[in-house]
């Protein structure tokens, strides 16, 4: 009776339809991110190099797939996520951002310009003391970039803004002080 139950149960189990899982091509579309001859880059570099030339040339949206595209292949890419908060950013959407500029600080703590730009976007929204962290990470990163020979711009911007962050906070001696280092 037993074995007559257990039988009936598989025989049931193989009746009943079982989910199939369709092989799906990587892409059904083709990719809008392709170079000026048309060839679309094979590699996660060669995908955020193309991003970067249609970014420069005003193609927004053909930038974001280029950048989505070199984050799908390779997943680690920090540059990939910070880029694509920039289009967000671009695009007038700063607070949709915040995930992909978290995600590239996550993927490369040391990443400054996305320290920076997720500071901006919590500076925006009213949130100084999250903005304060950013912006602290973003100075260190960018004195790191400074050692190295390498000096950015946005450094000072970096000590300006939270200079503009501590302040709301009315945290007024360390303000100065960032406002004088910048």
């Amino acid at each position: 009776s037993r074995s007559a139950a257990l039988s009936s149960t598989s025989a049931a189990a193989s009746l009943r339809p079982r989910a199939r899982r369709r092989a799906t091509p990587a892409s059904t579309t083709p990719s809008r991110c392709a170079l000026q001859d048309g060839t679309v880059p094979s590699s996660a570099q060669g995908r955020l190099q193309a991003g970067r030339a249609l970014w420069s040339a005003a193609a927004i949206d053909r930038a974001y797939e280029c950048f989505r595209d070199a984050a799908q292949m390779e997943p680690r890419l920090a540059e990939a996520w910070y880029l694509q908060g920039g289009m967000h950013v671009i695009s007038g959407s700063p607070p949709s951002a915040v995930p992909f500029f978290e995600r590239a600080t996550m993927l490369e703590p040391d990443h400054a310009e996305a320290h920076f730009e997720l500071g901006n976007v919590r500076l925006s929204e009213n949130d100084a003391a999250r903005a304060i962290a950013s912006f602290s990470a973003a100075v260190v990163g960018f004195e790191r970039l400074s050692t190295a020979n390498a000096a950015s711009p946005l450094h000072p911007v970096a000590l300006h803004n939270l200079g503009n962050a501590l302040l709301e906070l009315g945290r007024l001696a360390e303000a100065v002080h960032a406002y004088e280092a910048a």
